[in-house]
Parts: structure tokens; C-alpha cells; sequence
């Protein structure tokens, strides 16, 4: 006699849109990825297509060029700008056109605009910190 699974799941057919995604573990090592984070996180931050590369210390068409990867010290940057977005969103939301406000008025705690900052090392690492420390606050 069939019985009926309590838990009911559907097939898993490879080529379904919601079949179970396997990552590889090489590709979430892939600086690509993290490329492409840092495309959508500028995006999301109402950033020009330039500033990215500004910001990275890279020329703009990096972030649209899919062969091109960065390395060593560029990675890292991109890190510091997605911790600034995801601290941006955790205190936000994803209200895009506040993180844009945000981000292009001057800041007193900043003694800044934040765009403006970014643009060296040392002003992301300082609005990332401003950042982490106002999200503690909540």
C-alpha cells in the first residue's frame, strides 16, 4: 500500500528552477564573485559606474569585464566597501535611496562625505568602522 510522505518535497530534476543548487567549494574562492559583489553593492549604494574603480584603486571597466580579476590588496578593499553596504542594509534595510543619501551628505561623526572618504584606504577603513560602530548601537 503507497503511503503519502509527511513531508512533502518536490522531485529533484536537475534542470527545475527549484531543484537544490551545489556550490563548488573551489568557486566560492573565486575572485570573480567577489567582483561582482562589489559591482551590485555600488549599485545598490547609488554609485556611479566610476567610483568602484575609484574606490578599489582599479579602472572602471573592470567591474564590467568578466575575464579580468583582481588580486592581493583590491580584493581586500572590496571586502571593506561590502562591509560598509551590509552595514548600511543591517541598519537601513534595503531602502536604496537612503543608503544613497547616506552616502553622498556630509557626515559630522565622518567630518565628511562618505563618497568622498572612500576613495582612499584609510577613509574606507574609517567609514567602516563608523559604520560598525553605529550598527552595534542598535
Amino acid at each position: 500500500m503507497w503511503r503519502r510522505p509527511s513531508i512533502w518535497q518536490p522531485p529533484l530534476n536537475p534542470g527545475c528552477a527549484n531543484a537544490p543548487r551545489r556550490v563548488d567549494p573551489a568557486s566560492a574562492d573565486d575572485p570573480r564573485i567577489l567582483q561582482e559583489a562589489t559591482r551590485r553593492a555600488a549599485v545598490n549604494l547609488g554609485l556611479t559606474h566610476q567610483d568602484p574603480g575609484e574606490i578599489i584603486g582599479v579602472r572602471r571597466e573592470v567591474f564590467s569585464r568578466k575575464n579580468v580579476a583582481l588580486t592581493g590588496k583590491q580584493l581586500e578593499l572590496c571586502l571593506l566597501l561590502l562591509r560598509a553596504t551590509r552595514s548600511l542594509v543591517a541598519t537601513m534595510g534595503q531602502d536604496t535611496a537612503n543608503m544613497s543619501h547616506w552616502i553622498e551628505t556630509e557626515n559630522r561623526g565622518l567630518q565628511g562625505v562618505p563618497k568622498g572618504l572612500m576613495k582612499t584606504v584609510s577613509g574606507l577603513a574609517q567609514t567602516v568602522q563608523y559604520r560598525d560602530a553605529a550598527r552595534a548601537k542598535v
